[in-house]
């Protein structure tokens, strides 16, 4: 969801090798990015998020959103973007630009058709292998 510059989605975040959704929120607060944290993805109402700063003397933070051309503003919360840029203007006039790319929509998978279920492996014991000698013969 997109409001004025902020930006809330929901991410995949690993940590200490697990992967779990993330609830995050990044926004321009007094010339500071905050990365806003909440403890799980469907907090109640009224639940405060972990508030992170990130980085400090920004002047402007612009977000864009890729799908078939640039677009200043996100309202498809049906379908996602094929890509997100950020823009970050600083106060000595530096511009910062980062793209990310999303997974996009991903298609339904037909119904029709199961999912494959892996067959267990087959442990083969090791097996001798010949080593030649230095005659040229194989033991």
């Amino acid at each position: 969801m997109q409001k004025d510059d902020d930006l809330e989605l929901t991410t995949l975040n690993g940590v200490s090798g697990q992967v779990q959704l993330e609830r995050v929120r990044w926004r321009l607060k007094d010339k500071t990015v905050w990365r806003d944290i909440w403890p799980v993805i469907d907090s109640p109402a009224g639940t405060k998020p972990e508030e992170v700063p990130i980085l400090n003397d920004v002047k402007a933070l612009t977000w864009r959103f890729w799908k078939a051309d640039w677009q200043s503003k996100w309202t498809d919360t049906a379908h996602q973007p094929d890509g997100v840029e950020l823009l970050l203007t600083m106060e000595n006039g530096d511009t910062w630009r980062w793209v990310f790319t999303t997974p996009g929509d991903i298609p339904d998978a037909p119904a029709s058709a199961p999912a494959p279920v892996a067959a267990p492996a087959q442990e083969t014991p090791a097996q001798p292998q010949p080593v030649p000698n230095p005659a040229g013969e194989i033991k």
